[in-house]
């Protein structure tokens, strides 16, 4: 079963992180082999 908590736990604790306006962007990486997709969410100040 995939998504499982440890890939999204990690997003609670950014998000708990983050000042009260903040933006989210994302910064695809492209896949490898086409079976391994990456991708980068960023924080940001509003």
């Amino acid at each position: 079963m995939h998504p499982t908590d440890e890939h999204l736990l990690p997003v609670f604790s950014a998000l708990g992180a983050a000042a009260d306006r903040y933006r989210v962007d994302t910064q695809s990486l492209g896949t490898f082999q086409r079976a391994l997709a990456m991708t980068n969410y960023v924080f940001a100040d509003a």
